[in-house]
């Protein structure tokens, strides 16, 4: 999709939110 967790790089909080 098309959130700022995909587009940022896998930090604690992206990874959180990305997965």
């Amino acid at each position: 999709g098309q959130t700022a967790a995909e587009a940022a790089p896998p930090t604690r909080k992206s990874t959180m939110l990305g997965m």
